[in-house]
C-alpha cells in the first residue's frame, strides 16, 4: 500500500497564505459593498428600519409599506428585527455603530427610557397633520415646534370578553367579584410591552390603597401569566379563559377574520392604559433624510390604512377609520400621558412585583 505523498511545508505555507489573503479581500468586499448600499458609496442606498417581528411578517404591514417607499424613494428599504420596545433600546445603547435609520414601534410607556439611553434625531413637528380626535393628548411629545419622536398608531389597552358568554367587568370592582376568579390570562411585564400597560394601569394611582387593591383583584383574578401577548391571547382564544388583557382593537381581527362578532372590548369607568407606537430617529443615522422622509410617508391618509388594516391598531390621523370596522369600536375613557410615565425608572421594579405577586 502506499502512504499519502509528502507535502514540503513551503508549499503547505504558500498556500494557507493564499487563502489568507482572498478571504481578506472577500471580506473588504462585503464591508464595502454593505457601505455601497447603505448610502456611503457609488450604490442605491438602503434605509435600516428596526422593527418587532410582526411588522416584517408577510401578514404585517412592513413589506407593503417598503414596496409602496421603494416606487419613489430611489432607495432600499431593510428592515431589523429588533424584538419590542424594550429591546430596541438595549440593542442600540450596546450597539452604537450598528447602522439604524429609523426605529418604528418605539412604545410610548418606555418614552422616558429611549430619552435616558439613546441620543435622537430633533424633527419638525408635523403640524399639517390633523390628528385623530379620538388619541390621547400628546402634548408632551413636543417642545414647541419640533420633536424626535412621531406617533403613528395607537390603541387603548383593556380586557377583551366574548359578548354572550360572560356580561363583562366595567369597573376594578366589577372585576374583584366572585364570579372573575381565576378567569383571566394577562401577559408577563417582564417579557412583554402590553403586560408593562397592565402595571401600569395597577400603579398610576396616587393612593397606595387603590394601588394595593387593583393588584389583590388581579391576584383574584388572574388563572395565567403568560411569558408573551400571544401566549396570553391563545389561551383565551381557546376558550381556557373568559378575559385577557390585550389591545381594544383585538377584537377587529376576529370581526375581519373569523366573521366572529362576539369578541368585544370592556369598558371600564376608570381611564384605560393605551400604546402609542412612534417613530424616531437615531441621532447616529446614515440615512437620515430618507428615514425622514419615511416618517412623512408613514403619517399618509394610505399609509395610515395599512397600519390600521395590518396591524390591526387605530390610525393616529383623523379620518382613516370612518366606514370600516375601527370605527364601530366603543369610545375608552384614558389615563393622563404623564401617568403612563410614572413607572419611569421603577418600570422594572414594578413589573418584578406585579409577577411575583399574581404567580404565587
Amino acid at each position: 500500500m502506499v502512504g499519502p505523498v509528502a507535502v514540503p511545508r513551503v508549499r503547505v505555507f504558500a498556500f494557507a497564505l493564499i487563502i489568507l489573503v482572498a478571504l481578506g479581500w472577500a471580506y473588504y468586499f462585503l464591508v464595502h459593498q454593505d457601505h455601497a448600499l447603505s448610502g456611503s458609496g457609488t450604490g442605491t442606498p438602503t434605509l435600516r428600519i428596526m422593527t418587532y417581528g410582526s411588522f416584517i411578517l408577510p401578514s404585517g404591514p412592513g413589506p407593503l409599506l417598503q414596496q409602496e417607499f421603494e416606487k419613489s424613494c430611489q432607495c432600499r428599504v431593510e428592515y431589523v428585527d429588533g424584538d419590542d420596545s424594550a429591546l430596541f433600546l438595549e440593542k442600540l445603547a450596546q450597539f452604537p455603530d450598528r447602522q439604524i435609520d429609523l426605529v418604528l414601534g418605539l412604545s410610548f410607556i418606555h418614552l422616558a427610557r429611549a430619552q435616558a439611553k439613546v441620543a435622537w434625531r430633533r424633527l419638525k413637528w408635523p403640524a399639517h397633520v390633523v390628528w385623530s380626535q379620538r388619541m390621547p393628548d400628546l402634548s408632551l411629545l413636543k417642545s414647541e415646534s419640533s420633536t424626535e419622536f412621531v406617533p403613528v398608531a395607537w390603541s387603548p389597552m383593556t380586557f377583551i370578553y366574548r359578548q354572550g358568554e360572560v356580561t363583562p367587568p366595567a369597573s376594578w370592582e366589577d372585576l374583584s367579584q366572585p364570579q372573575w376568579q381565576k378567569t383571566l390570562t394577562t401577559p408577563d411585564p417582564r417579557f412583554s410591552v402590553s403586560g408593562v400597560h397592565l402595571v401600569a394601569w395597577v400603579f398610576n394611582s396616587e393612593s397606595q390603597a387603590l394601588d394595593e387593591f387593583r393588584l389583590k383583584t388581579l391576584q383574584h383574578a388572574v388563572l395565567s401569566v403568560a411569558p408573551s401577548w400571544s401566549a396570553s391571547y391563545g389561551l383565551f382564544r381557546q376558550k381556557n379563559a373568559q378575559l385577557t388583557f390585550s389591545y381594544a382593537t383585538s377584537p377587529v381581527y376576529h370581526w375581519q377574520q373569523d366573521q366572529d362578532l362576539s369578541y368585544r372590548p370592556a369598558v371600564f369607568t376608570e381611564g384605560h392604559p393605551y400604546e402609542v407606537e412612534l417613530a424616531a430617529i437615531p441621532l447616529n443615522c446614515q440615512q437620515c433624510e430618507l428615514a425622514e422622509r419615511f416618517v412623512e410617508f408613514l403619517l399618509q391618509a394610505t399609509s395610515q390604512r395599512v397600519l390600521m388594516e395590518k396591524n390591526y391598531m387605530l390610525p393616529v390621523v383623523e379620518g382613516v377609520e370612518a366606514g370600516t370596522p375601527f370605527a364601530e369600536l366603543p369610545k375608552f375613557p384614558l389615563l393622563a400621558a404623564g401617568d403612563l410615565q410614572k413607572l419611569g425608572a421603577d418600570e422594572a421594579k414594578w413589573s418584578a412585583e406585579f409577577a411575583a405577586r399574581l404567580q404565587k
